[in-house]
């Protein structure tokens, strides 16, 4: 499993990438790449993570859980921001104010210990 997702993220590593380069040079599909496939794999990819995670550490499913969400947030924030899709400024705004509540969680937890 571990093998399989680090291939896994490394490809959506390189997704992300080749859009860049596409969306930079103003070759076609860029744009799909860059804010359609590259948010879906690197939600897919943060999933899977957090469930790989939650299965091998001691570490709370829920702050991994948490933490995973909130990224997919932001990603999909910035996506819509790129497009200039209305909602885009509340995910962006939601996912930094839950950030911010997922930092000071985890400092507390781990002043704690």
């Amino acid at each position: 499993m571990k093998k399989s997702l680090s291939i896994y993220g490394l490809c959506t590593c390189l997704l992300v990438f080749v859009g860049t380069i596409f969306k930079v040079l103003h070759w076609p599909n860029g744009t799909v790449i860059l804010l359609i496939l590259a948010p879906i794999f690197v939600s897919l990819f943060l999933i899977l993570y957090a469930g790989h995670l939650s299965k091998t550490t001691d570490k709370s499913k829920f702050a991994i859980w948490f933490s995973a969400i909130v990224l997919i947030l932001f990603i999909a924030g910035g996506s819509f921001k790129m497009l200039h899709w209305p909602i885009a400024f509340h995910l962006l705004l939601s996912s930094s104010i839950l950030g911010i509540i997922d930092f000071f969680v985890l400092l507390v937890r781990i002043i704690k210990k």
